[in-house]
């Protein structure tokens, strides 16, 4: 879990490099920079890091190609996006090899990591495999989303099953969304800046 106990525990934004051929954008949204990640236990050298590297070695199976959970009851990667952004939908990029590998996928966005339990903070959910013959999957969410917080579970799979993807992108509006709560109406509404 994330937990900040000073402005210094705060993870720090890094510039991703993606591949020249990489779009950035998704039906007029832009691809939002993933601060930090988290995810369930790792089979060794198949680390979360390997989700944003750019990489999209989407055919072998190697060291640095991709992430790989151990095999645990609940898998999940958790992505940090550095503030509220309004979240549209979530781009990952599988092995053509092993579609069992990213299958019944559940995506939730919250402002807050607790948010993220929650049943509003359903954003999308894909059951079974991933369908036809490709290795990009574009998961949109339900309705346009605010938050921080973006978690991707595999769910009701054996307890021997791995989770595995080479990339993921996260698109949305790039502008901070604030609430403003006004008192003497005692209603809160969200704007972009």
């Amino acid at each position: 879990m994330f937990i900040c106990s000073k402005v210094d525990d705060i993870p720090k934004r890094r510039t991703v490099q993606w591949p020249n051929n990489t779009k950035t954008s998704l039906d007029g949204y832009q691809m939002l920079n993933i601060v930090d990640l988290l995810s369930s236990k790792t089979f060794p050298s198949f680390g979360v890091s390997l989700l944003t590297d750019g990489n999209l070695g989407v055919g072998g199976f190697g060291e640095g190609y991709y992430f790989c959970s151990n095999q645990e009851p609940e898998r999940y990667v958790l992505a940090d996006i550095g503030d509220n952004h309004q979240v549209i939908a979530i781009k990952i990029y599988y092995r053509l090899s092993h579609p069992e590998l990213v299958q019944n996928l559940k995506v939730s966005v919250g402002k807050k990591l607790q948010d993220l339990e929650l049943d509003n903070s359903f954003c999308a959910y894909r059951e079974g495999n991933p369908k036809g013959n490709t290795t990009l999957e574009v998961l949109y969410c339900e309705s346009a989303m605010t938050g921080r917080y973006i978690k991707v579970a595999m769910l009701n799979t054996s307890i021997g099953q791995f989770f595995c993807f080479c990339e993921l992108q996260i698109f949305g509006s790039n502008k901070t969304v604030i609430n403003i709560v006004i008192f003497r109406y005692n209603s809160v509404y969200n704007y972009l800046v």
